[in-house]
């Protein structure tokens, strides 16, 4: 049997600057008698290095189709006897041991971008023994000024060119208020000023992965500024990985925080950045130098209107439109009793005016089912 891997896995598995990271601090760690969790395996490549590094088991915690491959991969490895696959999420998952190494990878771009650790504080609290070992224990959301014109034209300057004589001027202003992600290294980003922590987070005892920072970033060269770069280091064993555009490159992104327009500072400007981020929220921030004041959210990076406000506001009263009463109905049909032949003709008997085919309703119900199927 094949196996379509995808890109981020692909990505990810090729990563030998970070595997090169995590193999050396499992190295300090692993002993035969060694029991890891991999939270959010994928693929199954750290656990599979903790394995072939002579841990005694290694569970594989991955929500996804990916541990069909990583079984694969033990077996072509003759480890499988030291691996146990657990295809669940982590707030589901049982096992019959504490841990002794927990192994994640939920750092997110900028340190807390794609809402993982707080599921990581979880699998700490659940499962890893009292003095265990965390991989990494602990990361640090780094800022800095930057001179950035190639990063800065791709997500805001090119909505002020004319398109066929169309100008798109006008919805700029949400370009403005979203973070760009993506390299700010070989030379597409020049260094104003020192590079300064926003956040730091130990792993081992945080209980929240709340950011709502203040730093000064300090002008040491005369340019440009584009706005503020972003990154994340973290700490594993007795190194540190950097994310920063001037260390060797991961599969991890930079951010660029835009500046309104491009801005000429000197030596000795001082810039006060606060950058604000609520778990499972929206970035949002204010920047000040001299008497300029500059603020931006992700959460006016489109239009938002006056309905929609009032359909999220907390004391709202939601209701269900048909798509959503369709996928009621499926969820309420996936009994234990009902296949999937009977619920896609239950849902095209019930909702004929939303599926152009029987193949797009047994599509929708794939789509729904997806998540929650034992």
């Amino acid at each position: 049997m094949s196996y379509a891997i995808p890109a981020e896995q692909g990505s990810m598995v090729m990563d030998h600057h970070r595997n090169g990271f995590y193999f050396r601090a499992l190295k300090e760690v692993i002993t035969p008698d060694s029991v890891v969790m991999d939270l959010g395996a994928g693929v199954g490549t750290l656990g599979l290095i903790a394995a072939s590094l002579g841990a005694k088991q290694v569970y594989l915690v991955e929500p996804a189709t990916d541990l069909a491959v990583a079984e694969q991969v033990a077996r072509a490895n003759n480890l499988a006897d030291r691996i146990t696959c657990i295809p669940a999420a982590i707030e589901t998952a049982e096992i019959d041991e504490p841990v002794d190494v927990l192994l994640s990878v939920f750092t997110g771009n900028f340190l807390v971008e794609e809402d993982l650790l707080p599921s990581l504080f979880l699998a700490r609290d659940r499962f890893l023994k009292p003095g265990g070992t965390m991989i990494p224990f602990a990361g640090r959301s780094m800022v800095q000024l930057v001179e950035a014109p190639e990063p800065y034209r791709e997500q805001v300057g090119r909505w002020s060119d004319d398109v066929c004589g169309v100008s798109f001027e006008s919805i700029r202003r949400y370009a403005l208020n979203e973070l760009f992600y993506g390299d700010l290294g070989r030379d597409r980003a020049q260094r104003l000023g020192d590079a300064q922590v926003l956040m730091n987070l130990d792993f081992r005892q945080a209980l929240s992965a709340d950011c709502d920072a203040t730093v000064e970033l300090t002008v040491s060269s005369a340019g440009t500024c584009h706005g503020i770069a972003g990154w994340f280091d973290m700490s594993g064993g007795s190194e540190t990985l950097s994310t920063s555009p001037y260390s060797e490159q991961t599969h991890w992104s930079q951010v660029l925080i835009p500046l309104p327009e491009p801005l000429q500072v000197a030596p000795g400007d001082v810039f006060s950045v606060r950058v604000v981020r609520p778990a499972f929220g929206t970035w949002s921030w204010v920047i000040e130098t001299g008497d300029k004041r500059f603020t931006g959210s992700t959460a006016f990076r489109q239009p938002v209107s006056p309905a929609f406000l009032s359909r999220h506001a907390g004391g709202a009263t939601p209701t269900l439109n048909p798509r959503g009463e369709a996928a009621k109905l499926v969820l309420t049909l996936m009994d234990g009793n009902t296949s999937n032949e009977q619920i896609n003709a239950a849902i095209g008997r019930a909702f004929p005016a939303l599926f152009s085919s029987p193949a797009a309703v047994a599509q929708f119900v794939s789509s729904v089912t997806g998540g929650y199927v034992e």
